[in-house]
């Protein structure tokens, strides 16, 4: 009789391991998915909302494979260098423009590595680590004038606001 329990037991916990193992499995795999589906698509997401005006680079993008929550570690925006050029040269450039730097984007709150819907994302905080905007006035064609820090008087979020329609965040 006892070793009939023991071989039940032995068997239980085998399938146990073998389904947290299969679940791990497949988390690091949505995760993985996930990750280089967002490095591949974010340049070219905001290249296509800015029209080619704005280049987006980042050092390191990543899930968390548990929490599955998002860190954007030294994202640069800056101005594509031959799309500003044509874009000068026929008098075309925006009023103002920008050269942004920042040391970490942190959403908290979501597990984006098991959302089945990504249209509407709702985060209880989104940090901002390290910013460095740098805003351009363009007045005429051939000339551009930096602005100091201290003549910038919007906040960061009234700065990105106008672009973040899709998320909802209790904190930032």
């Amino acid at each position: 009789m006892t070793k009939k329990r023991r071989r039940v037991a032995i068997k239980a916990l085998l399938i146990s391991a073998l389904l947290i193992a299969i679940g791990f499995g497949i988390n690091w795999f949505m995760t993985f998915r996930l990750e280089d589906t967002l490095n591949k698509r974010l340049r070219e997401e905001v290249s296509k909302a800015t029209n080619g005006f704005y280049d987006c680079n980042f050092e390191n993008l990543s899930i968390g494979l548990f929490s599955g929550e998002l860190s954007i570690k030294g994202l640069e925006l800056v101005p594509d260098s031959a799309t500003f050029t044509a874009w000068r040269n026929i008098d075309s450039l925006p009023a103002n423009y920008y050269k942004i730097h920042i040391g970490e984007i942190h959403f908290k709150g979501v597990n984006l590595t098991w959302r089945r819907s990504y249209r509407y994302l709702n985060f209880s905080l989104f940090e901002v680590r390290s910013p460095n905007i740098e805003i351009f006035e363009s007045d005429s064609v051939y000339t551009t004038d930096k602005k100091d820090s201290s003549e910038i008087t919007k906040s960061i979020y009234q700065t990105i606001s106008p672009y973040i329609k899709e998320l909802t965040v209790n904190s930032i």
